[in-house]
């Protein structure tokens, strides 16, 4: 069990690394924290850029192929054990195509903390996977309904490897999904079913690419409460604004948006950002120039980003406490008036 205190925000956090459960308690006399001020407690590292697939629901802009060099990611490694941080999530591109991938792995575990990471399912070798069985704490494996996914679950199985199935959901798919795709074996037997909202490439791409309509969002929302009688469901923040107007959840598992707050991004070119979103269109800040602690505490990316998700024009909604507003970087996009 792990375990790193704020006293000055009068909170602990607490985190079981063989199973990954996690719980942020305040003191009885404090209210909750509405953020971390020493320093993150997930970090999403990209270690590459690469995919050898183009998916047009993958909110990442094609590029030259880079990789983080192996004493820039240790480096990194390095800070964020020193801070306390509980895991990293690697991904990119598709990470296990790194060619130091698997002592990436290795290299987080070693310094105390837990290695996961996303995957397309692949290029998993042998080494791969035994690397992940004996390293990580659960893989993300992307559902794009592809025709090998029920082959590939079986092979985690195998290895006995905690999976997550991570599930884009856009308007242009929502209908599949819900038509009978959850009751699949293959999605029967993951740890959990991960909802990630899509993303636009472009800061304002117009509404129509990320509102669904209402007709939709019952419909889907009735599949996934079907499924939670089987299957651990969870979603990324960018949907709390759609799920707490459609499924009755207990608010204490609710969690607005964390960027800046309890998780940043730092992409392959050593930058950092309160979210892997803002990457397409903000510079970040070089950590070649800030040290991670400082770039947190300090930046005014960072401080920007805390400042729009603690005040906005939702402040006066009776749901503020949970969502926040929704999404401080496509915030017309994802405001919940949108819905139409």
């Amino acid at each position: 069990m792990l375990l790193r205190r704020n006293e000055r925000s009068k909170f602990t956090s607490i985190f079981n690394p063989k199973n990954g459960c996690f719980v942020r308690v305040e003191d009885s006399d404090s209210e909750e924290p509405f953020w971390d001020s020493l320093g993150p407690e997930l970090v999403d590292i990209s270690i590459t850029n690469y995919c050898e697939y183009s998916c047009g629901i993958c909110y990442k802009k094609e590029k030259n192929k880079h990789n983080m060099g192996e004493s820039e990611y240790n480096a990194v490694i390095d800070q964020l054990s020193a801070i306390g941080v509980f895991q990293v999530a690697l991904g990119g591109g598709n990470p296990n195509l790194h060619p130091r991938f698997n002592q990436f792995l290795k290299y987080a575990y070693s310094h105390g903390i837990v290695p996961n990471y996303t995957t397309n399912g692949s290029h998993l070798t042998n080494e791969i996977l035994l690397s992940t069985q004996q390293y990580c704490g659960v893989v993300g494996l992307s559902y794009y309904f592809q025709d090998n996914f029920n082959e590939l679950m079986l092979e985690f199985q195998r290895y006995k490897i905690k999976t997550n199935i991570h599930i884009v959901v856009t308007p242009k798919n929502i209908e599949s999904i819900t038509a009978g795709y959850l009751q699949q074996d293959a999605f029967k037997s993951a740890n959990a079913i991960i909802f990630l909202r899509y993303k636009p490439k472009k800061y304002s791409s117009g509404l129509s690419e990320c509102n669904f309509s209402v007709g939709n969002l019952e419909k889907f929302f009735c599949a996934v409460d079907r499924a939670r009688k089987y299957v651990k469901i969870g979603f990324d923040s960018c949907f709390v604004n759609l799920m707490i107007n459609f499924l009755t959840v207990r608010k204490e598992l609710v969690e607005p948006c964390e960027a800046a707050r309890f998780s940043c991004y730092i992409s392959e070119y050593l930058r950092m950002y309160p979210c892997s979103f803002m990457e397409n269109f903000d510079e970040g800040v070089d950590l070649k120039e800030m040290s991670i602690m400082d770039c947190w505490q300090k930046s005014s990316i960072f401080v920007n980003v805390r400042d729009r998700l603690f005040l906005n024009d939702c402040t006066p909604c009776a749901l503020f406490d949970l969502c926040r507003g929704g999404c401080p970087i496509f915030h017309s996009e994802f405001h919940c008036k949108n819905i139409a």
